[in-house]
């Protein structure tokens, strides 16, 4: 198959290339041209209009043509079928295009070359548009001689003629068909996305706020009495019904009243090294061998007035064996410091 034997009329390339005097009268008309609401409705931008005629210009095309034969869909080139067909009949004048058939069924197109090249067929039919899923598009069905006419044109153009129509292999309507147009959003879609957002969110907000309330009660020895009074509630589990927003505030009151919590001197954990400057290691570990309030709430009062060290902490805490000197139980402590 010989379909490249025809040298093509050459283009006036050199008038693509401006120079700045040029390039800013360019720009003026553009301007101008869109403020006059005269071009077609996708031309909006000034912008738009320069990348439209620079493109025309590439092709051989008058300014005013250009707009209304060249389109950018989706940062891609498009032209219209019978602006294919003008740049073939122009540059290409050995071209062989005959229309066989055109009905709103079938376009058959037969086309070469040059006299020495192949002869070839281009049909597309209503069921090539059906198997495409084109055939139930508005367009298609108020004119389909029209539209079978444009695809055969199209395919034509790109298999015999790439260099003519220079990547403009494809009309408007078939950019148009290749972009998938997002699915519209409903309000009920929007209600149910905003819902599954807030629950997300205060899933997250509890969990946050349980970490803050158990390190407020376990750590720090704040009752929950205290907290719903600061919060304002008669429960805690009335938090569960709140709104993230609202959790967050909460949790905000927790982290103030966790910063008002009174700090002391540094305790040493054997096993874990220095715990830091506050009651949190202390009261963990002293949870952790289940010691009552009582006997807790007087523990803070030996450390505040520094009367409990290391040691006697080792002792309570069970990882030390105590010595027959040693305070072996806290109630045993407890006796021997009536200053408290």
């Amino acid at each position: 198959m010989n379909t490249s034997l025809t040298t093509p009329v050459s283009r006036p390339l050199a008038s693509i290339a401006q120079s700045k005097e040029e390039w800013q009268v360019v720009k003026e008309q553009a301007q101008m041209l869109v403020s006059t609401q005269f071009l077609p409705r996708h031309i909006k931008t000034a912008e738009q209009a320069i990348a439209i005629m620079m493109k025309g210009r590439e092709l051989g095309l008058p300014t005013m043509q250009s707009f209304t034969q060249v389109y950018i869909i989706d940062g891609k080139t498009a032209l219209q079928s019978e602006a294919m067909l003008s740049l073939i009949y122009r540059d290409c004048p050995e071209a062989f295009v005959d229309f066989k058939e055109v009905t709103n069924e079938r376009c058959h197109i037969q086309a070469q070359r040059s006299p020495r090249g192949t002869l070839l067929d281009f049909v597309w039919t209503i069921e090539d548009a059906k198997n495409a899923q084109l055939a139930n598009k508005d367009n298609w069905k108020k004119y389909p001689k029209a539209m079978l006419r444009a695809r055969a044109v199209s395919e034509m153009a790109r298999t015999l003629f790439p260099d003519i129509i220079a990547g403009c292999g494809h009309t408007p309507d078939e950019i148009q068909d290749t972009i998938e147009v997002p699915a519209k959003v409903t309000m009920a879609d929007r209600e149910a996305i905003a819902a599954d957002l807030e629950k997300k969110a205060k899933l997250k907000a509890i969990e946050e706020f349980d970490k803050h309330l158990e390190h407020l009660t376990m750590n720090l020895g704040v009752t929950r009495e205290e907290i719903c009074k600061r919060l304002n509630i008669d429960e805690i589990n009335v938090v569960t019904s709140w709104s993230s927003e609202q959790i967050q505030n909460s949790i905000d009151e927790l982290f103030d009243m966790t910063r008002e919590q009174p700090k002391v001197n540094t305790i040493e954990d054997p096993q874990s090294g220095p715990v830091g400057k506050s009651y949190d290691a202390i009261r963990a570990i002293l949870r952790q061998n289940k010691l009552k309030q009582k006997t807790i709430d007087t523990l803070d009062k030996l450390l505040q007035k520094k009367l409990l060290d290391e040691d006697q902490l080792d002792i309570i805490n069970g990882t030390r064996s105590a010595e027959k000197d040693d305070f072996t139980t806290f109630d045993y402590l407890m006796k021997n410091r009536e200053d408290i």
